[in-house]
């Protein structure tokens, strides 16, 4: 018999291009394409392979202007995207904001994951 892992399932969210969050990191400041509470996807180039576990620490800058530090480790390199699972999550209520902030302002645009 098979046992199915009952891992906790996060939000996960994309924004539109013109409003996407920003991390900056070592005064470089890069576009997030997807948000999560436990990780992000930020678009950059001439990220090596060997950065792989590398931890990393930055500011996401919000559209709405929120600021948050944020500090985890590089766990995917594909082309343009880099993966970082956060160490410190990003809270439910901060999702739930941004969710509601791009309702808000982009009512027409499908945030979810496809």
């Amino acid at each position: 018999m098979k046992v199915k892992s009952e891992g906790k399932r996060y939000i996960k969210m994309q924004y539109p291009d013109e409003c996407c969050p920003v991390i900056s990191i070592k005064e470089r400041s890069r576009p997030i394409t997807v948000l999560s509470e436990s990780a992000v996807v930020i678009l950059t180039q001439g990220v090596s392979e060997k950065l792989m576990g590398a931890i990393v620490d930055g500011v996401i800058t919000y559209p709405n202007g929120d600021e948050e530090d944020v500090y985890g480790y590089i766990i995917f390199i594909k082309g343009k995207s880099v993966v970082f699972k956060l160490l410190n999550h990003i809270s439910l209520a901060r999702m739930n904001e941004q969710q509601l902030w791009v309702r808000q302002h982009y009512p027409h645009f499908d945030m979810r994951m496809k």
